[in-house]
Parts: C-alpha cells; sequence; structure tokens
C-alpha cells in the first residue's frame, strides 16, 4: 500500500471542517418583472357619433363578408370534389347544399322515430292504463298522452282518403296538439300522394286559407312542414325548401326563413320593443293578414337577385291564384308584396357600390 502524503490529509481533513461548520450558499434574489399596464387612450374625434358607429358597421360588415367568401369558397371547392359542378365546372355549393340538409333532415326523423318506438315499450297494465285515458274525437283520431293519434294505425289510413290529411291538422289547430311519431311517420310516408288533382280541389283551399287565418298559424304550418305535407299543399313554397341563400338576411334555408316570418307578423303584436310600434300599428289595422302571411311563405318564389317583373311573377303565381280563388286586389298585393324582395336586394347593391 502506498501512503497518503500527511500535508494532503491535513488539507482534506481541514476542508471536511470548514464545509461541516458553513452555512449554505445563497441563492440570488430575483427581482420580480413589472406588471405590464397599458395606458388608457382617450380616442377624440371631431366625427359625429353617428359616423362612427357607421364606420364601425362597416368594417365589421367587411370582415364578416370576407369570413362567408372564404366559406363559399370551401363549399365550392367540396362540392366540385363530390361531383356537383356547374356547366362553368365551378362547384354548385348550392345543390350540394340543399342535399346536405334534406338527408341530414330525413335523418333526423328516422332517429326520432326509432328512439320514440324504444320509448314506447311499456308493460302491459301500463298500455291498458293509457288505453282507458284517450279522447276519442271525429273520424277515428283520438287524443293520447297530449298528442294527436289515430286509433287504427295502418299503412293504408292515408291511402283510403287523402282528406284524413286536412282533417289531421285541423285538430291539431282546434286542440292545440302535435301528431304523435306514428302518425307523423304515417304522414311523411304518404305526402308524395298528394298531387296537383288533389290541391286543385276547393277543400284544400278552404283549408290552408283557414290554416293561415288562425292568428297562430305558424305552428300548424311548422308541423305540415316537418310532416313534409306543406311543400305539397303548396309547390311554390316546396320550391324554397332546403334552398340557401349566401348573405346575412337569412342565417336559416328559405323554408325555414319564411316560417320565422310568419311567426315574426304574428308575435308582432305582443313585443314590447318601442321600434316596433309603428309596425304593430299597421299590422293590426291591416284586413290582408292572409295575404301577408302568404306572402312570407312565397317571398323566395323568385331566387334573390333576380330581377322579375309583376307580370312574371304573375305568371309563377297563378296557380295559387286559382285553386284559392284570390280576389284581383288579392293578387295585386300578393305580387306586390313578393316583388319587394328585389327592392331590398337593389338597396344593398347600390349601397356597396357607394361604399367602394
Amino acid at each position: 500500500m502506498t501512503e497518503k502524503d500527511p500535508a494532503e490529509t491535513a488539507k482534506t481533513e481541514k476542508g471536511a471542517e470548514a464545509a461541516v461548520g458553513s452555512e449554505p450558499p445563497k441563492k440570488p434574489l430575483i427581482k420580480p418583472k413589472k406588471i405590464f399596464k397599458p395606458k388608457k387612450v382617450a380616442f377624440k374625434s371631431d366625427k359625429s357619433h353617428q359616423y362612427r358607429t357607421r364606420h364601425i358597421r362597416l368594417s365589421s360588415l367587411e370582415s364578416a363578408t370576407l369570413i362567408q367568401q372564404t366559406l363559399l369558397d370551401f363549399q365550392k371547392e367540396l362540392a366540385a370534389q363530390l361531383g356537383y359542378r356547374r356547366e362553368s365546372g365551378e362547384g354548385d355549393a348550392e345543390s350540394f347544399m340543399r342535399n346536405y340538409f334534406m338527408h341530414a333532415t330525413r335523418i333526423r326523423h328516422i332517429s326520432a322515430d326509432i328512439f320514440q318506438r324504444c320509448l314506447e315499450v311499456k308493460p302491459t297494465l301500463q298500455n291498458i292504463l293509457t288505453h282507458l285515458q284517450q279522447t276519442r274525437l271525429e273520424n277515428g283520431f283520438i287524443i293520447k298522452k297530449n298528442k294527436l293519434s289515430a286509433q287504427d294505425l295502418n299503412e293504408n289510413l292515408f291511402k283510403n282518403d287523402l282528406s284524413l290529411f286536412l282533417k289531421t291538422f285541423q285538430l291539431c289547430q282546434q286542440y292545440e296538439l302535435q301528431p304523435d311519431t306514428q302518425l307523423n311517420r304515417l304522414i311523411r310516408q304518404n305526402a308524395d300522394r298528394v298531387d296537383s288533382h288533389f290541391i286543385a280541389n276547393a277543400k284544400v283551399a278552404e283549408f290552408l286559407l283557414g290554416i293561415l287565418d288562425h292568428p297562430h298559424s305558424e305552428n300548424v304550418l311548422h308541423l305540415m312542414h316537418e310532416a313534409n305535407l306543406l311543400a305539397r299543399m303548396l309547390p311554390e313554397f316546396g320550391r324554397s325548401q332546403y334552398r340557401i341563400s349566401y348573405d346575412f338576411y337569412h342565417r336559416y334555408t328559405a323554408d325555414e326563413h319564411a316560417l320565422r316570418m310568419v311567426h315574426f307578423l304574428e308575435t308582432l303584436p305582443d313585443q314590447p320593443d318601442e321600434g316596433l310600434k309603428k309596425l304593430q300599428e299597421l299590422y293590426n289595422a291591416t284586413d290582408h293578414r292572409v295575404i301577408l302571411k302568404l306572402a312570407c311563405l312565397l317571398h323566395s318564389l323568385e331566387k334573390e337577385g333576380e330581377e322579375s317583373t309583376a307580370l312574371q311573377t304573375g305568371a309563377s303565381l297563378s296557380r295559387v291564384f286559382e285553386d284559392l280563388t284570390l280576389s284581383s286586389e288579392q293578387r295585386e298585393l300578393l305580387i306586390f308584396l313578393i316583388g319587394q324582395l328585389h327592392t331590398r336586394s337593389e338597396e344593398r347593391r347600390v349601397g356597396k357600390e357607394c361604399r367602394s
């Protein structure tokens, strides 16, 4: 073994003693950073408040227009990839989105039917009690669990008598009911049986005008639309079904937008907004509420942005005029109201050109 150097041993022992008796080294203090506080700058302008408000609104509109155009370009590209093309080769986004909404609605209906049928499976005793609580109505209809149903829900219910379509929704309006799931399914399955011969019947005209004359017609109109019957009885409304409009005035498809317009009219008298007071007075004073609601349903008869004369609009409404037996005054008013759709389009176009 080699012996350690005495001097080195002493140095090591001295360093160990010093380490035991000394304090650990202090960590350097970290100075906290100053929190950034933005200075409050008061914006001063000699422009009027109305000018500044208009400038903000126009800037926001330009940003929203850019986003909307980006989404539209994406829809066109996607539509082209899926085979929806116009003659020019560009993607047909409108047809693509219309088919999308149509199939999505069908899937929703089928899913709702399946879930409802599963929920209706009950023990025998409960079925008997439910049967005893039914209220019988005319034409074999019953009220069951606060919904309209039929005693004999077989596949031939509407095949043998199409007038039961009318009776169904007359009862819904009279008793403020909704068709139950099975009755609604039968209506959708047989809605295609409603043809031009049936809707030319005077009873159908009386039915439609009676529905529109009710102060809360939108409820029944929506039920008919959900059952795909409104578009069959009023084909001019059916042309707008699932159609989209690329502007900021249509948040919904054209058919849903039309129904919401009817709802707005019917709830207008009860609106507390002072800004609507003049409209409330005009609506309460008019005797043409039925024509107003009909114009709402048919407001997209012509595509927005396409110019059409009163003569062309009247030609598109010829079936409505004849089948609903509208008077000359009612016909002129309906043509005028539908024509105002293009007036708004023209105002927006002129305004955009002035801003640019």
